[in-house]
């Protein structure tokens, strides 16, 4: 089972540009009045006014003929090309010189190529040249083995590529987390049972406890793991319900006050009566990372700030009232070149084995999903600012009484007297049906198992009145969990279906759930989830029965 994203290349200094997409939110980088870079949304509405036009657009050098094929170089105000040690572009090419041109960027936006009495000479558009002022669509060539296409972009256009390259990640992330989350299951679920069988057998077998134990806990270090790649994706499990900003960030410094160093001083402003709409864990781990990522840039001290405060609408952007959280640093700071990718997963600046690169990555994911923009400020060698903007609701929740949900006990014993011993896995993973299997029947339950959905229909019509659950995997190739439900509800609208996937759809699962679905389980899951979730859904249609 496996998602089959559209890859492109857009990171780095070698990057393609794609269509945009209609739920693009994208990323400018401007410099503001008071030197601190920054990388600020602008939505889509934006670009087509100009907003945030700047005249000095951003140059580029794209390899065309050279050993650098296809590699694109973003230029500064200096850049130097040749084959020394100390050039902006390095090349390998033998007929380049060590110090073969130059280009600089002139006040008024301009660049200038200048040759630097290189041997083999420095050519635009065919015509060799002392010193001449590029002009998009120039073709650059040093020597005659390397030739480079010269390009202005405008901000907008860079905005948009830089979207393009974080949604292509993020569908690759939810791809790969797919997979893992498929892989996870079945670990996890004969691990689980093979525990049982070492721990209670006969003869104990404490070596393949010990094993198992280990394998267990580098399971869970995994979904923890492939946890963090889907909130990147925006593919997570979220419950959305109003949450006390003032609040969450209190318990966030609460609890990461205990491990900072004394040295880091913590200020709070944060104004009361501003709630948004949200998952509160997702927005917990959200300023969590952006005070840890704080943390560890004020390695010898400094003083962090936490503000939160209402905040109107900006004029250029539809919507009602914001909230704006800030979280600043007095650390190191970042240059333009790790500011651009700071939100990319797994990129880091830390030593190899001290962090997955997965923090901002995260921050951007929750950021997102939860309809909100972030950008970050920041000055090497003065500290950090990350800005996040999120819908605030328009008044303060009512208090509502709280609900406890309880399993009937027996039920399964009930579901089996009642002649429905039977649980119908339709899965394309073979190694998950079995792993389901396996756990079912430690249930005492019968299980039959389907690996497309067509063959799962077929199975539901010869045993409809034996079966009390249908497993139903939501993205399978071909006929997917959506639509074998649609048929199944065709055959029976009483059909009891879980609903588990490794890669969370929310618009399937709010769907199917409406349709009547008997409930969502993420995977990998661990045997007393999958027994509480199944006692729940059996539990409900005794009841209706």
């Amino acid at each position: 089972m496996s998602v089959d994203p559209t890859q492109k290349k857009l990171s780095g200094e070698s990057e393609a540009q794609t269509g945009l997409s209609s739920s693009a939110s994208t990323l400018a980088s401007e410099s503001n009045p008071n030197g601190w870079m920054t990388t600020e949304p602008v939505s889509v509405s934006d670009l087509s006014q100009g907003v945030g036009y700047n005249p000095h657009a951003p140059a580029t050098l794209t390899t065309l003929m050279g050993r650098s094929f296809g590699k694109r170089y973003r230029l500064g105000a200096e850049t130097l090309i040749g084959r020394a040690s100390d050039c902006t572009i390095r090349l390998s090419a033998v007929d380049a010189s060590r110090r073969h041109a130059r280009i600089l960027r002139q006040e008024d936006g301009s660049y200038t190529l200048s040759d630097l009495g290189s041997h083999n000479g420095t050519r635009v558009d065919g015509e060799r040249i002392t010193e001449y002022t590029l002009r998009a669509g120039d073709r650059v060539a040093i020597g005659a083995e390397t030739v480079f296409l010269f390009s202005l972009r405008s901000r907008e256009e860079e905005e948009v590529v830089e979207v393009q390259k974080m949604e292509s990640m993020g569908q690759l992330a939810g791809g790969i987390a797919h997979d893992f989350n498929n892989l996870l299951a079945a670990i996890i679920g004969n691990a689980e049972l093979a525990l049982e069988c070492v721990t209670e057998g006969a003869e104990p077998m404490p070596l393949a406890n010990e094993c198992l134990d280990d394998v267990l806990a580098a399971a869970d270090r995994a979904r923890e793991l492939v946890r963090q790649l889907l909130g990147f994706a925006r593919r997570g499990n979220w419950e959305e319900a109003p949450a006390d900003v003032a609040v969450v960030v209190g318990e966030v410094l609460k609890l990461l006050s205990r491990t900072f160093d004394p040295n880091i001083i913590i200020d709070v402003d944060t104004a009361d009566g501003l709630f948004v709409v949200g998952d509160r864990s997702q927005l917990f781990q959200m300023l969590m990372n952006l005070c840890i990522n704080s943390r560890d840039a004020m390695a010898g001290g400094g003083k962090l700030t936490v503000t939160a405060k209402l905040s109107e609408p900006s004029p250029k952007r539809d919507g009602g009232r914001q909230v704006l959280i800030t979280v600043r640093d007095t650390g190191q700071g970042m240059d333009e070149e790790i500011r651009e990718r700071i939100f990319e997963p797994f990129f880091s600046t830390k030593e190899r084995g001290r962090g997955t690169g997965l923090g901002l990555a995260v921050v951007y994911g929750i950021v997102t999903s939860h309809g909100g923009r972030i950008w970050a400020e920041s000055e090497a060698g003065v500290g950090t600012e990350f800005h996040v903007v999120l819908p605030a609701m328009d008044r303060a929740p009512q208090k509502s009484e709280e609900m406890t949900a309880t399993v009937r006990p027996g039920v399964l014993a009930e579901t089996r007297n009642a002649g429905r011993d039977l649980v119908l896995v339709i899965d394309d993973e073979a190694v998950v049906r079995r792993s389901l299997g396996r756990m079912l029947q430690s249930m005492d339950l019968e299980v039959v198992g389907a690996e497309d959905g067509p063959t799962g229909v077929e199975l539901y019509r010869e045993h409809s009145e034996r079966i009390a659950l249908v497993v139903l995997d939501l993205i399978m190739p071909g006929m997917d969990g959506e639509q074998v439900m649609a048929v199944l509800l065709g055959i029976n609208p009483r059909v009891r279906v879980l609903i588990v996937s490794g890669y969370h759809d929310d618009a399937k699962v709010n769907t199917l759930s409406s349709a009547g679905a008997a409930g969502f389980l993420p995977k990998p899951f661990t045997g007393a989830q999958l027994r509480f979730t199944i006692e729940a859904a059996l539990a409900k249609q005794l009841l209706e029965e």
